[in-house]
């Protein structure tokens, strides 16, 4: 089964080759591909126009350019099918803990700059709350801060009105990171953040 992030590199060439003429089949069935593939299978093809396409998304390792090697020896003089290659990035990026004090520094420069670039100020004050989930849940944030992982901070830390908030900016995070540079974004914003931030900074007192 493809990783998400193999997914997305798929879907994010899919336009291209319709535009040829294509037809791109994910995760094909054996019943899909052609003979002398043998117990090869890509990770999807494209059909059509001559040549068709087999479509491997590469990764990092060994073990993917053993099986880009090998597609490549049997279409040695094909001229039916061609060997397409897309390149993913890995689903999860390569962080790992900062210390306190660059979080507080982090959270200070998105203050001062809420004001007069509430963007600017959003992608900083969720970062710095991403490396507040790592220090303080090291097992469970161990990958980029998602939906799931701010019930962590539901334990009387903040209300249900703050936790809609936090879904709400995530999801407006996310699209600002991936481009979509018109999205409405104010001080308030990066400021509830922040102060999400903070909180998670600071372990609760035990009972």
């Amino acid at each position: 089964m493809l990783a998400s992030a193999e997914r997305n590199a798929i879907d994010a060439m899919e336009p291209r080759w319709k535009s040829q003429g294509y037809q791109l089949i994910r995760e094909p069935d054996r019943s899909d591909l052609p003979d002398f593939l043998g117990g090869l299978e890509p990770d999807a093809i494209a059909v059509g126009p001559e040549p068709s396409l087999l479509i491997e998304v590469m990764g990092t390792g060994k073990a993917a350019e053993y099986k880009l090697d090998q597609i490549r020896k049997l279409l040695g003089g094909r001229s039916d099918w061609r060997l397409e290659v897309v390149y993913a990035p890995s689903d999860r990026p390569v962080v790992g803990p900062v210390h306190e004090a660059q979080i507080a520094e982090a959270l200070a420069s998105a203050g001062r700059l809420a004001g007069q670039e509430p963007r600017a100020a959003l992608l900083l004050a969720w970062s710095a709350f991403e490396a507040a989930m790592r220090r303080r849940f090291p097992n469970e944030a161990k990958g980029p801060v998602t939906a799931g992982l701010l019930a962590l901070l539901d334990a009387g830390e903040i209300g249900e009105a703050d936790h809609r908030r936090l879904l709400g900016l995530w999801r407006i995070r996310n699209a600002l990171a991936h481009g979509q540079l018109d999205v409405a974004i104010v001080a308030e914003d990066a400021i509830a953040v922040a102060n999400a931030a903070s909180r998670a900074l600071v372990s609760p007192t035990p009972a």
